[in-house]
């Protein structure tokens, strides 16, 4: 499973408190999170096919510092508070209808 390079996440949000899994952190990021990543939907626009593994979407959302579908952005957040599948901080992807990690389109 790919991990998410912390750091790089943390720097593309504006981010500089501890990583650790506490509702504090938690807090932190779910502001930051929306307001430094912004709704974007330019790749159907572009015929781009639409990649939800992780990989991809920390290419996208924090290397290429592109936005992302409301959808596409979740699983990164919920994915910063796991321990593989089994998350610190209880976010349920499922329920949220971002649990997908296929491509689409």
């Amino acid at each position: 499973m790919h991990e998410i390079d912390l750091d790089a996440y943390f720097a593309r949000i504006g981010y500089s408190g501890f990583s650790s899994p506490t509702l504090e952190t938690l807090r932190h990021l779910v502001v930051l999170h929306p307001t430094s990543i912004a709704f974007e939907n330019l790749d159907p626009l572009m015929k781009r096919p639409i990649r939800l593994d992780l990989h991809s979407l920390e290419q996208k959302l924090v290397n290429e510092h592109r936005g992302g579908y409301c959808y596409v952005r979740i699983p990164t957040n919920a994915t910063t508070h796991s321990n593989g599948s089994r998350p610190d901080i209880p976010i349920d992807r499922d329920q949220c209808g971002a649990g997908a990690d296929s491509a689409v389109g």
